[in-house]
């Protein structure tokens, strides 16, 4: 084999390994297994923290310590890459039998939108749909005779804003995610 050749091979893997590695490394890349090994399982708790953990490192582009410590902007979750929300809110569906996920939140929620109305009235009536109330921590039902909508609970939101407290209030960031679930879906429903 000529040597041209051996090195135009060569050259070519290096790129491609270098692709790779580059596609594996890189924080828009997460994988799922986990997540799904939970659900699939029932462990419905043990998912509801990865989702949780997943849902700020994927908001904040940075690691679950540093945007617990430093919280996640509105900003960031209106910007939510589509393929990890719809990943993230699809295994919910699949093994809830529809019961459980984002977009189950967020269709109990749509109902009440009207010009991005965040009423005092709107916000209680959801949480108490999905059975949120009281102070953080708030009393989760980890099994699949909790509230439809009431998983993944809004332990994100604890996470990403420690001082976050319902109080009638939905959270701009919970309003955000949820909208930009609806989003996805729809972008992703055109393809």
């Amino acid at each position: 084999m000529p040597k041209k050749l051996i090195f135009l091979i060569l050259v070519a893997s290096a790129l491609a390994l270098t692709y790779y590695l580059k596609q594996q490394s890189s924080s828009t890349t997460i994988s799922y297994r986990h997540l799904e090994k939970l659900l699939a399982s029932g462990k419905w708790q043990e998912a509801d923290q990865k989702t949780s953990k997943l849902i700020l490192v994927k908001a904040s582009g940075r690691g679950f310590d540093e945007a617990s410590r430093g919280g996640v902007d509105y900003s960031e979750f209106v910007k939510f890459p589509c393929n990890d929300l719809v990943a993230i809110d699809n295994l919910w569906l699949k093994y809830s039998r529809g019961r459980f996920g984002l977009s189950v939140q967020e269709f109990i929620l749509q109902p009440k939108i009207q010009n991005d109305e965040l009423s005092s009235s709107r916000q209680k009536r959801f949480y108490q749909k999905v059975g949120w109330t009281g102070k953080p921590p708030y009393r989760i039902v980890f099994n699949l005779n909790a509230p439809q909508g009431h998983l993944p609970s809004p332990q994100w939101l604890l996470d990403a804003d420690p001082d976050f407290t319902i109080d009638g209030m939905l959270p701009y960031k919970l309003d955000a995610l949820l909208l930009r679930t609806k989003e996805c879906h729809q972008a992703t429903d055109k393809r």
